[in-house]
C-alpha cells in the first residue's frame, strides 16, 4: 500500500484538534475514524465501570476513616464523579479524536532522545503532580512490557498513515500512556484532588488493561482489513544453537489470567498477537503432539495401531470425502472415540483402494484423528449429558476433525475461530445449571449455527470466522443484558447499604443527645423511632453535613432540654415556640411515611408544654407506632458476634471473601450425589450491613447471603472461588489431554523435550 500523504500541522494547533478540521486524506480520515469507532465501542461500558468500581472504593475507605474530614472528601468526590459521569465519556473520545488528529504533527521540541532537559525547560513540580506522572508511568510502562509486539506493529502502521518514523508507544495515540493522560485531561472538568484521580487511574489499571489485549487485535485486524501494511508480521529472532525440531514442553494453553474469574460467560476472547506462530513453531508443535502419541500407542499397541496397517495410504482428500459423508449423516448422539471412528472410516475408505488392497491412514492423519477425539471425550465429561450443549458439541465433532487435518493451530491457538465457537458451546453447557440460568436466545443461535456447519462446511475454515463474526452480536447483546440487570440489583443493594448507614448515623445521633438526661419514657420513645426515621432519611437525601439534618438534630436538643428539669439551661417551650416545633415536626413525619393523623399527635405529644411529667403516649396512638413499620427496617446489618463466632478457618475464609472483587464467580457445591455445583457470580457485598448479592449467568438475581454465612460454607467446602487461571473449558480439556499423553512419556523422553 502506498503512504498516504498526510500534511503535517503545526504543533500548536489547540489540543482541541478534530479530524474534520485536518486536511487529511479522505482514505487516511475514514481509517482514523474507524479507530476511533473501536476504541469508544471497546472502551465507553469498561469507563463507566472504572467510575463506579472508584465510588465503591471511596465509599469503603469512607466507612473505615478515623477523621470527619477524610469522610467529607470521600464523600465530595463521590458527588463529583456522579455528576461528571455522563459527560466523562464524552470529553475523553474528544481529547482521544484530538490524539489521533495530531498523528501527522512533528514530534513536540521537547521531545528530543537525550534525557538531560534543558536548563529552560527545569521547573518545579509539586509533590501531588509528581505522583500522579508516576503512577501513569507505572501503569504505562507494566502495559508496554506485556503488550510490546502488538503496540510496535500498530506503531508501524500508524507511522504509515502519518507517513512518518515508526511511533513509539509512549506517543502512540492508542497507547497506554496516551490513553491514561486523555482520562487525566477529562478529569481535570471534574473539581477532583490528585490523590482522588490518582484512585481513577488505578481502577482504570484494574478494569481496562487485563483486556487491553482485545483492543489493540482489534485495531491491528481492522488497518489490516484496510490493507495497511497487511503483509506485517514479527519474525522472532533465532540463534544458531536453536533446540531441535521437535524439542521443548507441549504446547499447553498459557493462563494469563490469574485470581478470581470475573468474566461473563459468551464474552469472546479475541485473538492475541502472540498467538500468531511461525509455519515452523506449529510443525515443531504439532512433531511433540505425534511423539506423545507414540509413546502411548506403545502402551496400547492393538487400539493405536488401527488404520496404521495396510498397504494403501490414503489420500487426504478421500479422507475429506468420506469425514463429509459422516459430517452431513451426523445424529448428535455422542463424539466417536478415535479406537471407533478409525474403524468405520477404514470399512468406507475400503471403497477407495484397489481390489486385494488395503487402506491405511498417512500417520499425521491418524494422529490428528486420535487428538480431536480425545479432546471432544474431554470436553464431554464438564459438559450435562442432558443439556442442549451435548448434542451440539457431538454435531462439531466431524467438522472439527476435517478442519483439524489441513489447519493445526487449532490444537495450538486459543483463539482460533473454530475452537471459540466449540468453547462458547461447551461453556453453555458446563456452566448453565439451571433452566433459568440459560438463555435460550443464544442456545438457538448457537443450534443455528452448529447446523450451518453441518451443512456448509466443505474444508474452507473462513466459515468459522464468518459465523463467529455473526455470533458476536447476540453475544455482545446477551451480556449486556446481563450486566444491565446486575447493575440494577446492584444499585438497589447499595441504596440499602446506605440507608443502613443513614440508620446507623441517626440512632448514634438520638443516643447521643439522650446521653446524660432523665427524660420522659414517652418523650424517649418518640424520639428513637419516629424522630430517628427523619434523621436517617434526611441523611439519605440530603447528607449528614446539611443545613436540614442539622436543624433536625437541633430541634432533638431543644425538646431534651425542655423535658429535662435538672437541665442547666432548662426552659420550657412556650406557646409560640410550641407551636413552630410542632408543625416542623409534624411536616418532617408525613416525609417520611406517617399519616397526618398519626403525624400530628406525635408532634404535639413532642412538643407539649408539660414534657417534663410522666403522661406518655395515648394508648391508642403506642399501638400503632408498634405496628408501624419503620424506615429501612428491613435492612439488618450483620450482628458483630456473628463474626467474632467464626473459628480458625472460617474466619481466614471471611477475611479471603471481604478482599474478593466484585464479579467474582463462585460455585455453590452440593454433596448430594448426581447433583452438579451451581455457578453465581457475586455482584456486590457490604462490610456495613454484612450482605452479599449473588446473580446467575443472565444477571438475575439469585440470592442474597451473609458474609459470615459465605465464611463457614467456605470453610466446609461447599462453597468455592472459581479460579481464572482455570480457563475457558476447551483450554481445560486440551491441558488435561496433555496431562494424560505426558503420563506416558515416562523418562524415555529426549533431551530438551520435557515438559517444564
Amino acid at each position: 500500500m502506498p503512504h498516504p500523504a498526510v500534511h503535517a500541522r503545526p504543533a500548536a494547533q489547540s489540543a482541541g484538534a478534530t479530524l474534520a478540521s485536518r486536511s487529511y486524506p479522505p482514505r487516511v480520515r475514514k481509517l482514523l475514524e474507524g479507530v476511533l469507532g473501536l476504541v469508544a465501542a471497546q472502551l465507553e461500558y469498561r469507563l463507566q465501570i472504572v467510575l463506579e468500581d472508584t465510588e465503591d472504593m471511596l465509599f469503603r475507605h469512607s466507612d473505615e476513616a478515623d477523621s470527619r474530614e477524610t469522610r467529607a472528601d470521600c464523600y465530595t468526590a463521590i458527588s463529583e464523579l456522579k455528576r461528571g459521569r455522563a459527560e466523562l465519556f464524552p470529553r475523553f473520545l474528544a481529547g482521544l479524536e484530538s490524539a489521533l488528529a495530531k498523528i501527522g504533527d512533528p514530534p513536540p521540541a521537547g521531545a528530543r532522545g537525550g534525557i538531560i532537559p534543558l536548563v529552560e525547560e527545569l521547573a518545579l513540580v509539586d509533590d501531588e503532580q509528581h505522583h500522579e506522572d508516576s503512577v501513569i508511568e507505572g501503569i504505562a510502562n507494566r502495559a508496554n512490557v506485556r503488550h510490546g509486539l502488538a503496540l510496535s506493529l500498530l506503531g508501524q502502521r500508524f507511522a504509515v498513515l502519518a507517513a512518518r518514523p515508526p511511533i513509539d508507544a509512549d506517543r502512540l495515540p492508542v497507547g497506554p500512556k496516551s490513553l491514561c493522560r486523555i482520562l487525566g485531561e477529562a478529569l481535570r472538568h471534574l473539581d477532583l484532588s490528585a490523590q482522588h484521580r490518582v484512585a481513577v487511574y488505578r481502577q482504570f489499571d484494574r478494569v481496562v488493561f487485563p483486556r487491553y489485549a482485545e483492543l489493540l487485535d482489534a485495531i491491528n485486524a481492522y488497518l489490516i482489513r484496510e490493507d495497511v501494511l497487511a503483509s506485517l508480521q514479527h519474525v522472532p529472532l533465532r540463534s544458531r544453537g536453536a533446540a531441535p525440531r521437535g524439542a521443548g514442553g507441549p504446547p499447553r494453553q498459557r493462563r494469563a489470567m490469574q485470581g478470581p474469574d470475573t468474566h461473563w460467560p459468551g464474552e469472546l476472547r479475541h485473538g492475541q498477537a502472540e498467538d500468531d506462530a511461525a509455519a515452523d513453531e506449529l510443525e515443531q508443535a504439532f512433531a511433540r503432539l505425534q511423539w506423545l502419541l507414540a509413546r502411548r500407542g506403545a502402551a496400547d499397541p492393538a487400539a493405536h495401531g488401527i488404520g496404521r496397517q495396510g498397504d494403501f495410504v490414503i489420500p487426504r482428500t478421500d479422507l475429506d470425502a468420506v469425514l463429509g459423508q459422516l459430517q452431513r449423516q451426523a445424529d448428535g448422539v455422542a463424539p466417536m472415540s478415535g479406537t471407533l471412528l478409525k474403524t468405520k472410516l477404514l470399512e468406507l475408505l475400503q471403497a477407495c483402494v484397489p481390489v486385494g488392497a488395503s487402506p491405511v491412514l498417512d500417520d499425521e492423519d491418524a494422529d490428528t484423528i486420535d487428538l480431536v477425539c480425545l479432546l471432544f471425550e474431554q470436553i464431554m465429561l464438564a459438559v450435562r449429558a442432558d443439556s442442549p450443549a451435548a448434542t451440539l458439541l457431538a454435531m462439531l465433532h466431524l467438522p472439527i476433525l476435517r478442519l483439524a487435518l489441513s489447519d493445526k493451530r487449532v490444537f495450538l491457538q486459543p483463539h482460533h475461530p473454530a475452537r471459540q465457537l466449540v468453547n462458547l458451546v461447551a461453556e453453555s453447557g458446563a456452566t448453565w445449571r439451571l433452566e433459568q440460568d440459560t438463555d435460550q436466545a443464544l442456545i438457538e443461535k448457537l443450534r443455528t449455527l452448529v447446523m450451518r456447519v453441518v451443512n456448509e462446511f466443505d474444508g474452507d475454515g473462513r466459515l468459522f470466522v464468518q459465523l463467529l463474526e455473526e455470533l458476536e452480536g447476540t453475544l455482545k447483546s446477551m451480556v449486556e443484558r446481563a450486566r444491565v440487570s446486575e447493575r440494577r440489583y446492584v444499585e438497589a443493594a447499595r441504596g440499602r447499604e446506605k440507608l443502613a448507614l443513614a440508620r446507623q448515623h441517626a440512632n448514634r445521633t438520638i443516643a447521643g443527645t439522650l446521653a446524660g438526661h432523665a427524660v420522659p419514657d414517652y418523650i424517649r420513645t418518640l424520639l428513637t423511632q419516629a424522630w430517628a426515621d427523619v434523621l436517617a432519611l434526611t441523611a439519605l437525601r440530603q447528607g449528614v453535613e446539611s443545613d436540614a439534618f442539622r436543624r433536625q438534630v437541633a430541634i432533638a436538643r431543644r425538646l431534651v432540654d425542655a423535658a429535662t428539669n435538672d437541665a442547666p439551661a432548662h426552659t420550657p417551650l412556650d406557646a409560640t415556640e410550641s407551636r413552630y416545633l410542632c408543625e416542623e415536626i409534624r411536616q418532617a413525619l408525613e416525609q417520611v411515611g406517617y399519616h397526618a393523623e398519626d403525624a400530628g399527635a406525635i408532634a404535639a405529644n413532642l412538643t407539649r408544654p408539660d414534657n417534663t411529667g410522666e403522661a406518655g403516649v395515648p394508648a391508642e396512638l403506642e399501638a400503632r407506632l408498634q405496628a408501624r413499620a419503620r424506615l429501612g427496617e428491613q435492612v439488618h446489618p450483620q450482628p458483630d458476634d456473628d463474626v467474632t463466632a467464626l473459628d480458625g478457618e472460617a474466619a481466614a475464609c471471611y477475611e479471603r471473601i471481604r478482599q474478593l472483587p466484585f464479579g467474582t464467580w463462585m460455585e455453590f457445591v452440593s454433596h448430594a450425589p448426581d447433583t452438579a455445583p451451581r455457578r453465581c457470580r457475586l455482584s456486590w457485598y457490604s462490610v456495613v450491613t454484612g450482605q452479599a448479592l449473588f446473580v446467575n449467568t443472565r444477571g438475575l438475581r439469585v440470592g442474597e447471603h451473609s458474609l459470615a454465612w459465605m465464611a463457614r460454607e467456605m470453610a466446609a467446602g461447599r462453597l468455592r472461588v472459581v479460579q481464572a487461571e482455570r480457563g475457558p473449558p476447551i483450554d481445560q480439556a486440551w491441558n488435561a489431554v496433555l496431562a494424560k499423553l505426558d503420563s506416558f512419556a515416562g523418562d524415555s523422553a529426549p533431551a530438551g523435550d520435557r515438559s517444564a
